[in-house]
């Protein structure tokens, strides 16, 4: 391992590699304090300072103008009806709160529009057909203010239906702003059960998964690529495996100009996952890219590589992190590490 221009401080130990690095903290558009202008500052932190640091997204309360019954409106629950027609008419208006009843709903893929809330009751399933695209996502984010609340509701796919191709994802969000989505399951798709992103300069904003889970996702539980303001909290990601990186959880941007600005993870439970259970991984970041915010409170692993940061020469930001009191149930094991930041 090596550790040039990174910090890591912890309650336990301490590594330190300092040379050319400015111990000043720098305050601009996209920088917070303990963001030293030429070094990426990964320290762990400890549960009592857990609180201050949740809430970083802005999500705003919108309006919606229509009421609708999916069952009046068309759509049938009996899990073989192609209901992709009916969802996407359903979905060409703004401005509707939309109830679905508990059912299996197979479709393919659509889009959630502007001022949308969804609500699923507990037992509704929403199927991918089998026929998405090698870039298709089963449902789409790409819009301004949508709720979805999902308790007891699950969106899946069955990977055995596509033989390769990591990108149909289940829930994809994407250049989105405020989008909160809770208590929902994403499940069995051949890319990600969630993903967070955004077009070069147009990273997603104020978002919020809480409650949600993810598991037996091919790529990653849940991916963020590009995205400012964003809070998980209480997200479960379990059983990923298929294609690398194979990670419950993984930040990482594509692009130089991508941000991974106060992304905040509270409570996240990762366990079995191939890959590990959250990596930070930034190697498409340098210098010049906007400075990096993750804090992740209160991570309980189990039985994988619990935490990994890598490819962060050169990067300039802040991460944070702290495992919850009970520690990654694997001893004896060498590929399962309670604590790892691995810098190649």
């Amino acid at each position: 391992m090596k550790f040039t221009n990174l910090l890591i401080i912890s309650t336990s130990f301490v590594f330190a590699a300092l040379s050319g690095c400015s111990s000043t903290a720098t305050n601009s558009d996209n920088a917070t304090a303990l963001r030293p202008r030429s070094s990426l500052v990964v320290d762990t932190i400890t549960s009592d300072t857990s609180a201050e640091l949740i809430g970083s997204a802005q999500v705003q309360e919108f309006s919606t103008q229509e009421t609708i019954d999916g069952t009046a409106y068309g759509l049938i629950g009996d899990g073989s009806t192609d209901n992709t027609a009916t969802f996407r008419k359903l979905m060409s208006v703004t401005g509707r709160k939309i109830t679905i009843n508990a059912g299996t709903y197979v479709t393919g893929s659509f889009s959630i529009p502007d001022n949308t809330e969804l609500v699923l009751m507990p037992g509704t399933v929403i199927k991918d057909l089998g026929h998405l695209g090698s870039d298709e996502r089963l449902i789409s984010i790409r819009s301004n203010n949508v709720k979805i609340i999902g308790y007891g509701a699950r969106v899946i796919s069955d990977r055995t239906f596509y033989t390769g191709g990591e990108q149909r994802h289940g829930i994809f969000i994407f250049g989105a702003t405020n989008v909160t989505i809770e208590g929902l399951a994403s499940e069995s798709h051949s890319g990600d059960g969630f993903y967070i992103g955004g077009p070069t300069l147009h990273p997603s904003m104020d978002i919020v998964l809480l409650s949600c889970n993810a598991s037996n996702n091919r790529r990653q539980g849940l991916s963020i690529t590009s995205a400012r303001r964003v809070d998980i909290v209480d997200i479960e990601t379990t059983r990923t495996a298929g294609t690398s990186p194979q990670f419950g959880i993984d930040i990482e941007p594509n692009l130089e100009s991508n941000f991974i600005d106060e992304i905040t993870l509270v409570r996240p439970r990762t366990g079995n996952n191939e890959g590990g259970g959250i990596m930070v991984y930034l190697a498409k970041l340098t210098s010049a890219s906007p400075p990096v915010s993750v804090k992740v409170l209160s991570h309980l692993s189990m039985n994988e590589k619990s935490f990994v940061v890598a490819g962060d020469a050169g990067v300039i930001g802040t991460i944070s992190y702290s495992e919850s009191d009970v520690k990654n149930q694997c001893a004896g094991n060498n590929s399962c590490i309670a604590k790892s930041f691995i810098n190649p």
